[in-house]
């Protein structure tokens, strides 16, 4: 009798016969994966062939959809009726392809599915030159530079007729800035005399469309290298201020390094090498076009009396970018001085160093010429740099006292303000009384007072008062050039008419009849507080600063013209 045994998938005769097996279905082992190096023009031709050959023989009507990967090979490779395991189980990148595949909807269309997920497209990253050429940096630009003002340059454009020319061309600005075309123009030369008589500074004037670009491209790079300059800087940078580095120094010397070596840079914006502070810019900026423009706008040769003179060093000094390439060309200088452990304030050229001792300070003077020199290419003001006190030695125009560790204004300070007045009062000759104090004289001594607040003291604020009021009553004397307008205005001031023509004979360049008991009852001090002059009691005065937009105002005198 024959038996089927399910296990065995074959047939066996009766215990008396000879036993018979005979195989229903052949199992399929599984082959070795083979390597096979076929051209891919080749291996493409084979799997065309094969999917054309399963497209032919599939019945009609809706089909499960497809096993993702190579799966669906497997499964056409083994008997359908084969017990055996199927081929795609051989390998295991298979077997895992298969247990993370989804499941078949039916109906469904195959999809073809890549072995590595796509990811999501992001957006493309914008340029420097993208951010610096935006609309709304061109505009913030627009208005920084009107409200610095300034002088035109070569084209005389002036900053009132800058926002029109942007909204006119601003698609060709901002084209030549994103194609590197952008070409700055020749720059003004301008000789001023410095603020102490030692020499003359020059000033370059760019044109002002240059200098929206130079406003334009402050603003984008700022934050990219302000945040690794130096605590110890504190010029031409944002919430910093001169202050700041009057505040740091007095703890200095609270600490006990009463010994200062104060260090001048001779002709430091005109003595920048280019190839170094391009390699300072390519630190952090990749980008070469906007490298280029940098390279223009400090190469830009200057004119004077229609001269051309073509420069190998130097940043301008007067352009917006000036202020921040100067910060970086110093970083050098200002990492060496921390690693080195000496405590110092820098704002922009002006350098102090607080050491203990007066040999310490005599050694860092030295060892500080030879550095600048030979890392910067830059030299020291022999006349100016020297090393002493912090009382005798100002900084920023204060002295330290010795008595009491504050804040004063050095005496040269308060004569540069003098100087300033008598500046003021000399251009504005003709200029009535009320015009005078409002637009010329106020903001000068705002921006003093508003700066020197620290140690301004009474005594020497009431001696200055007294003499600014007899500086504009001189001014009103000198006014009226004839005897009869002399003695015509003290009359009409309550002044008796025998003592108005006394004074009023005096004489033109009669300086004490300028000053005279007469002129002072006739115009006493509420008379120019009533015309507007600020007082030290008006408390506009030290709150507000609408003097020149840098302090300090009168120690550096490049920031006054």
């Amino acid at each position: 009798m024959q038996r089927w045994n399910p296990n065995t998938s074959s047939l066996s005769l009766g215990a008396s016969e000879p036993p018979f097996i005979i195989w229903l279905a052949p199992r399929i082992e599984p082959a070795e994966p083979r390597n096979l190096h076929l051209p891919n023009g080749r291996a493409r031709q084979i799997e065309e062939s094969r999917f054309r050959y399963r497209r032919d023989k599939t019945p009609p009507g809706p089909q499960p959809q497809r096993p993702p990967n190579g799966a669906h090979r497997a499964e056409t490779l083994h008997h359908p009726k084969a017990a055996g395991p199927s081929l795609a189980s051989a390998h295991p990148r298979h077997a895992r392809q298969e247990s993370s595949a989804p499941a078949a909807t039916p109906g469904a269309r195959p999809q073809h599915s890549s072995s590595k997920a796509r990811k999501p497209s992001l957006p493309r990253p914008i340029s420097l030159l993208e951010e610096i050429a935006s609309w709304d940096n061109l505009q913030r630009a627009c208005s920084r530079e009107r409200k610095n003002g300034g002088a035109p340059g070569l084209d005389g454009m002036t900053v009132e007729e800058l926002p029109g020319y942007l909204n006119r061309n601003a698609a060709t600005i901002r084209k030549q800035i994103l194609d590197g075309t952008f070409q700055p123009q020749p720059v003004r030369k301008v000789l001023i005399d410095k603020f102490d008589h030692s020499g003359e500074r020059t000033l370059a004037i760019p044109t002002v469309l240059d200098r929206l670009v130079h406003h334009a491209v402050h603003q984008v790079i700022t934050p990219i290298f302000d945040p690794h300059f130096s605590p110890s800087s504190f010029a031409f940078r944002p919430n910093r201020d001169a202050h700041q580095a009057l505040k740091r120094a007095l703890r200095f010397v609270a600490e006990g390094f009463n010994w200062v070596v104060h260090i001048d840079l001779k002709s430091f914006f005109g003595s920048i090498e280019h190839d170094p502070l391009l390699k300072c810019l390519a630190r952090r900026i990749r980008e070469p076009r906007l490298l280029e423009l940098v390279r223009r706008f400090i190469s830009a040769p200057f004119i004077k009396d229609g001269v051309i003179e073509d420069r190998a060093k130097g940043v301008p000094e007067g352009g917006p970018l000036s202020p921040l390439l100067a910060n970086l060309f110093l970083d050098k200088f200002d990492k060496e001085l921390e690693s080195q452990g000496l405590p110092f304030c820098r704002y922009a050229d002006d350098i102090s160093l607080y050491v203990d001792s007066e040999e310490t300070a005599a050694a860092a003077l030295d060892w500080l010429r030879l550095y600048l020199l030979r890392a910067l290419h830059l030299e020291i003001n022999e006349k100016k740099s020297r090393i002493g006190r912090p009382w005798t030695l100002p900084f920023l125009g204060y002295f330290i006292t010795q008595e009491s560790g504050a804040l004063k204004p050095a005496p040269a300070s308060w004569r540069q303000l003098k100087e300033k007045v008598r500046e003021v009062l000399a251009q504005n000759r003709h200029t009535d009384v009320d015009t005078l104090l409002r637009d010329h004289l106020n903001p000068v001594l705002r921006g003093w007072r508003q700066y020197f607040r620290l140690g301004i003291t009474p005594e020497e604020d009431a001696e200055f008062q007294s003499w600014l009021l007899d500086h504009l009553r001189r001014r009103l004397w000198h006014h009226w050039d004839q005897p009869k307008r002399r003695a015509r205005h003290l009359i009409e001031r309550g002044i008796p008419a025998a003592l108005a023509w006394e004074a009023a004979e005096a004489g033109y360049h009669n300086r004490a009849a300028a000053v005279s008991l007469a002129m002072e009852d006739a115009f006493p001090d509420d008379y120019f507080s009533e015309q507007g002059l600020i007082t030290p009691d008006d408390p506009g005065a030290k709150s507000q600063n609408d003097g020149p937009s840098v302090p300090p105002p009168v120690i550096y005198g490049r920031f006054f013209d």
